[in-house]
């Protein structure tokens, strides 16, 4: 019996200056489009047969109005912004990869794709790394004085090889330029993430529980938050309570809220299937998140009409959620009143801020609680994660465990970047190799008795 001939896909092949369309991955497709010569002159992925073949007819049409250049005259920044339009990602990740391969444009935007030399690409990165950052001020941008990090660069360098690389797979570079270019290594030192041991973490629950309770931290139980389950900041402050299960202790990490260019998405869906998981509330944070739902409900039975229905776990005073960038500034503010030095330079009203002063006894409590312990360093919410990781690799939680809760794709991002040595680790490990008491051998030498 003769066997059944296994279907061929076959593709939609058609001459030079007509363009092709083939089957691609997860049932899309592929098409290109040559010229008169065979030179690929632009090529994309497309959902369905259908929008494959509009892209294709558009592209023609550039062709005959004599727009879509050549691939001899395409430069590096036409080439990103198609690269760009066809990235099947979110709009907010789109957003970011466009600021990253701008920050590389003035540089080498106008440069040919055929034209481009590993050397250009180490000197444009090197100049990158020796700039200062801007911003804006007043409708204007202008220099911060701060340079741009390592991380930064090395993001703008992934961002172009992964655009040159598809030029490779369009046939317009024969080999990608970036490919040969290493990481950017920068001179001066850069502050890296860092995690609080286990008594600057004590001291961290207390200062900001205390400022939580005389109304000083609105945002404390999402520091805290943060901090036990080390959470990304997007993740904390893109909590639905519709994710969170306070009778079974459960915490579904399904969306966030992003702040990106001054643009906010909030309720986002989380990037990949990595991020999103599910992780138990531990008893300390249930206690918490139990008391912070309550004052909410307060504030909605007094906002009434005003109250706006989102359903954010951290909301305003008006049910609207709190922009991201709020969770630095509340844990600034606890870093703050945690030295002693800066609850002595205020006023001599005592604790006041915004025009608020406590009666005596709240007061001396929170003069007793500042005084009691030492100044926390400086910050970050992402230092917060840092901890989470580093302090549960240190109580001897399993390392796959570890990398679940912090939503990472490989455990060893979780070894290689969280596993931060504390110095009471190192004291804890010394190791002698010679225990027993040295003997001289030597006549006459008494020293080591």
């Amino acid at each position: 019996m003769a066997r059944p001939k296994k279907k061929q896909v076959v593709s939609d092949k058609r001459g030079n200056g007509r363009g092709s369309i083939s089957k691609y991955k997860s049932n899309r497709f592929r098409w290109q489009f040559r010229d008169a010569d065979g030179d690929t002159l632009a090529s994309g992925i497309a959902e369905s047969k259908e929008q494959a073949e509009d892209a294709l007819t558009q592209v023609k049409s550039d062709h005959i109005r004599g727009i879509l250049a050549s691939p001899d005259q395409v430069t590096l920044s036409e080439y990103a912004d198609r690269w760009l339009e066809h990235m099947d990602v979110r709009e907010v990740t789109r957003e970011m990869y466009k600021h990253e391969l701008n920050l590389i444009m003035p540089m080498l935007g106008k440069r040919r794709l055929k034209d481009l030399k590993p050397v250009d690409i180490k000197n444009a990165l090197t100049k990158l790394a020796n700039s200062s950052t801007k911003r804006k001020k007043g409708g204007k941008l202008v220099e911060t004085g701060k340079l741009y990090s390592s991380r930064t660069v090395g993001h703008v360098r992934t961002r172009l090889k992964t655009v040159l690389r598809e030029a490779v797979t369009d046939q317009i570079l024969y080999v990608s330029p970036a490919e040969a270019v290493k990481p950017i290594k920068k001179h001066r030192t850069e502050q890296p993430h860092m995690a609080l041991d286990f008594d600057q973490a004590v001291r961290l629950y207390e200062v900001g529980t205390g400022l939580y309770e005389v109304g000083l931290c609105r945002l404390w139980v999402a520091v805290f938050t943060a901090v036990s389950l080390g959470l990304r900041k997007s993740e904390v402050m893109g909590l639905r309570w519709q994710d969170v299960d306070l009778e079974k202790s459960l915490i579904r990490i399904r969306h966030t809220s992003v702040n990106h260019q001054r643009k906010v998405t909030r309720g986002e869906l989380t990037k990949t299937d990595h991020s999103s998981r599910d992780i138990l509330i531990p008893a300390s944070l249930k206690v918490l998140l139990t008391l912070h739902q309550e004052k909410q409900q307060k504030e909605r039975d007094t906002a009434q009409d005003a109250w706006q229905d989102t359903g954010a776990v951290f909301t305003t005073k008006t049910g609207d959620w709190t922009h991201p960038d709020n969770l630095k500034c509340a844990l600034e503010d606890i870093v703050k009143w945690s030295s002693w030095k800066f609850y002595s330079e205020l006023d001599g009203r005592g604790i006041a801020r915004g025009h608020r002063v406590f009666k005596t006894t709240i007061r001396q409590g929170i003069e007793a609680l500042i005084k009691d312990g030492e100044a926390l360093p400086h910050l970050t919410p992402h230092d917060l994660r840092h901890t989470a990781g580093t302090l549960m690799l240190r109580r001897g939680v399993p390392v796959e465990v570890v990398s679940k809760t912090l939503g990472h794709a490989d455990i060893a991002i979780t070894y290689r970047v969280y596993r931060h040595v504390l110095e009471s680790e190192k004291r804890q490990f010394v190791i002698d190799l010679f225990p027993d008491p040295v003997k001289p051998r030597v006549v006459g030498v008494s020293s080591l008795n």
